[in-house]
């Protein structure tokens, strides 16, 4: 089908340039540097992040695009929970109000303001650059595991082996740096699809490589079964096209390939601690003073009838046992909510109880979080634009006769959905780059469900010519 150009190219550079602004510059925040902290102090990001949002809503094609609505009432209901606890709380409600204004409102529109060709272009900037900055951040962190390093930056974040855990982190925390690199290879197996060149496929193939292994020493469980999941999809999506020409039944066929997979991936990731002894070897060779602290943890933690790293959860298990005690208290939070702002120290209130001390400042479980903040109006919202977008996602993986990469724009942002069942990556508060990218692939999910997929017969045309 033939898109109707809405806007000049000049304009829609312009529109990727803005978005593209927005992800380069958390990059930086990495690194805490100072002109991070003059720039946010001062409320220049803040600002931009307003008039972006109010330049994309104007441009949007609101009457084609039902899930805009939506992340509009989904805004509006953060903002009011928070105005119903106070003017202080809305306050400092503030920096989750302005993350979302970027996320829902100029990372989500971008899709619909570009045509084909631009949308391909903003594509292979952005999976390039993204898939460049985390293998060369792998290669850093499995080179600080190997030496036993701890590389710090100014806020004393670093990469290298956590000693009391022996898991790697990435400037923060094992979980989240093992997301990052899950949705990483996901979109490098999506620009993989989308290079056009032997050496951009060999490049990110060799990318692939570090990131793997960076993960690997992660041990992130959730995310290696998310990537596990999003494995799964890709993998039915290269096969149910070939086998409906045989007349075999789709669902089914997906269903059974995606679990075949999960107990793959369940016994490789088994396996993990066989396939890194070598180099587990050297993460557990800490200090004296660092085993001497963890040995003292421990001990004051067997004298608590449990722990924060209890079972396989590790500890999730009672921050959630936290949060249906609460409710069962207040059962007025499920229509109003406790506003983020006010839901952590609840939390840290609540799993007294249960642990000996907080360790997670969220619910772990992004929909647990939307239901505890916003009450049960906020997650209809959310359940509701969840629901579209996988209608939408089944039709662009299944549905027609699309090019490969287009089919596989949904899976990083499903992966990302499941990974959240255990997780809170995508909080708007965290300052990072989750959220946007999630909404990003959400808003090119759609766009790609509303193109007329390519005819087969136009599609053979298209390959004898070249």
């Amino acid at each position: 089908m033939t898109e109707i150009k809405r806007f000049s190219p000049l304009r829609q550079r312009i529109l990727m340039g803005i978005v593209l602004a927005f992800f380069f510059w958390e990059l930086p925040r990495l690194y805490r540097s100072n002109l991070i902290y003059f720039v946010d102090y001062y409320g220049t990001m803040d600002m931009l992040r307003a008039l972006a949002a109010g330049c994309f809503l104007t441009l949007a094609d609101w009457k084609r695009d039902r899930k805009l609505p939506l992340l509009v009432l989904g805004w509006l209901i953060i903002a009011a929970t928070s105005l119903l606890r106070g003017l202080s709380v809305l306050d400092d409600t503030a920096p989750t109000l302005y993350a979302g204004l970027e996320v829902f409102f100029v990372c989500y529109p971008l899709a619909g303001c570009l045509d084909d060709e631009h949308r391909k272009l903003f594509l292979r900037i952005l999976l390039g650059c993204w898939t460049a900055a985390w293998a060369a951040l792998s290669c850093v962190a499995i080179f600080a595991a190997i030496n036993n390093l701890q590389l710090y930056n100014s806020a004393m974040d670093y990469i290298g082996i956590d000693p009391s855990a022996h898991r790697l982190r990435i400037w923060g925390y094992y979980t989240v740096a093992a997301g990052y690199l899950m949705c990483s290879i996901l979109l490098a197996v999506l620009n993989l699809t989308l290079c056009r060149s032997r050496i951009g496929k060999l490049l990110t193939g060799i990318a692939l490589v570090p990131m793997c292994v960076a993960m690997a020493l992660t041990d992130g469980r959730t995310s290696f079964i998310s990537l596990g999941v999003g494995l799964g999809i890709a993998a039915c999506v290269l096969l149910v096209p070939r086998l409906k020409a045989k007349r075999w039944k789709p669902l089914p066929l997906a269903a059974l390939c995606l679990a075949v997979l999960l107990v793959v991936t369940a016994g490789v990731y088994k396996l993990l601690p066989v396939l890194t002894n070598g180099v587990n070897a050297v993460q557990k060779a800490v200090t004296a003073s660092a085993e001497e602290e963890s040995k003292t943890e421990e001990a004051v933690q067997a004298t608590h009838r449990t722990t924060t790293r209890d079972g396989v959860l590790s500890g999730r298990q009672y921050v959630w046992k936290a949060c249906l005690d609460m409710l069962k208290d207040h059962p007025s939070l499920l229509l109003t909510g406790t506003s983020e702002p006010l839901l952590e120290d609840m939390l840290a209130e609540y799993t007294k109880e249960y642990t000996t001390k907080l360790e997670y400042p969220h619910t772990h479980d992004i929909y647990l979080q939307i239901l505890m903040e916003t009450g049960i109006c906020g997650l209809a919202v959310a359940l509701v634009f969840l629901f579209l977008f996988l209608r939408d996602a089944w039709n662009v993986l299944f549905l027609g006769d699309r090019e490969l990469w287009r089919r596989l724009v949904p899976v990083p942002a499903l992966a990302i959905l499941f990974c959240e069942l255990a997780e809170c990556t995508t909080k708007l508060d965290l300052d990072q780059m989750a959220a946007p990218l999630l909404l990003l692939l959400i808003g090119l999910t759609a766009v790609e469900a509303q193109r007329q997929p390519i005819p087969k017969k136009a599609k053979k045309e298209k390959q004898e010519r070249k």
